[in-house]
């Protein structure tokens, strides 16, 4: 199983798609076998939830996300928990323990602003 975990210098970020990197948990028979982060593509709504599938992600963990990321991720099977503060590795253990369960989502962005960056893969609209 993979996990992925919206990652701010350390800090879950509030915002899935304008995280700084995905910290990426690979596991096997619940332990970490794996764990690297790669930087985040860029914030578009389509772009994350496919190459999420692509990587057999099953978790995303995040402070929040908008309502067509949730929906792509949600379409494609991979489980959301979200409205998470605090510490990566903190959500990492308590993911692991059983004990991290979406809460009040958090998005504290403006919508209406256009996104900066690009994003590796094209053709869905952008959030």
């Amino acid at each position: 199983m993979k996990i992925v975990v919206a990652n701010d210098s350390g800090y879950v970020a509030s915002h899935f798609g304008r995280s700084e990197v995905f910290t990426v948990i690979d596991t096997e028979d619940d332990r970490i076998i794996n764990r690297r982060d790669v930087p985040n593509s860029g914030h578009d709504a389509g772009c994350l939830p496919r190459i999420f599938e692509d990587q057999q992600i099953s978790v995303v963990i995040t402070g929040g996300l908008g309502e067509r990321a949730r929906s792509r991720l949600s379409e494609r099977n991979i489980q959301l928990i979200t409205g998470i503060r605090g510490r990566v590795d903190d959500a990492i253990d308590k993911y692991f323990r059983g004990e991290l369960s979406s809460l009040e989502e958090i998005c504290d962005h403006d919508h209406g602003r256009p996104h900066q960056g690009s994003c590796r893969c094209r053709g869905e609209d952008s959030e």
